[in-house]
C-alpha cells in the first residue's frame, strides 16, 4: 500500500492470495485513510483471489 500511496506506482496486483480476501477488509480502513482502494479479484470455486491496490480516484 505505501508504494501506491506513494505515488510511486499507480496499482499493484498481489496474485495468489489464498485469503486475500479478508486481508482486504483487515486493511480496508488503513487504504481508505490513505486514499486507496482494495479491490480483490475471486478465482473460480473460491481458490483464492488476487487483490488489486490502487488510488480512490482511478
Amino acid at each position: 500500500m505505501a508504494l501506491v500511496a506513494s505515488g510511486a506506482a499507480s496499482r499493484i496486483t498481489l496474485s495468489g492470495l489464498r485469503f486475500g480476501e479478508q486481508l482486504a477488509l483487515r486493511f480496508e480502513a488503513d487504504a481508505r485513510a490513505n486514499g486507496l482502494r482494495l479491490d480483490p479479484i475471486l478465482w473460480p470455486e473460491d481458490a483464492g483471489c488476487d487483490l488489486i491496490v490502487r488510488k480512490i480516484d482511478e
